[in-house]
């Protein structure tokens, strides 16, 4: 099955499922006496929901995703010359620089409660 068709259905359903859900929820919320035969119509959607969510189990049962091969990490390219490493500095960097004082704030804080 084209992937792109069983996630249009599998969509469609969670659609149907949730709409069922959310008048579950609508007619639950409400006094027996604002509708008519509350019972009868929570039967009702909860049957709608019972068929979007057994209709979405049943089509991943029988045509389930293919299987996947697990990629291959990449591994890093090796460095030839380990001078041209860049050290950052908190004078290159404004953001480390905000974070060190951040620490060093925490850290203060940390020794000012013990």
């Amino acid at each position: 099955m084209n992937n792109r068709i069983k996630e249009a259905v599998l969509l469609s359903l969670r659609a149907d499922a949730l709409e069922a859900f959310d008048r579950i929820a609508q007619l639950l919320g409400t006094t027996p006496s604002a509708e008519p035969d509350v019972a009868t119509q929570v039967k009702e959607a909860l049957r709608k929901l019972l068929q979007a969510e057994g209709a979405m189990i049943t089509l991943n049962q029988h045509f389930p995703d293919p299987v996947r091969r697990p990629t291959q990490p990449v591994a890093p390219s090796p460095i030839e010359n380990p001078e041209d490493i860049k050290v950052i500095t908190p004078e290159m960097s404004p953001t480390l620089r905000e974070a060190l004082a951040a620490e060093a704030a925490r850290k203060k804080r940390e020794g000012e409660e013990s």
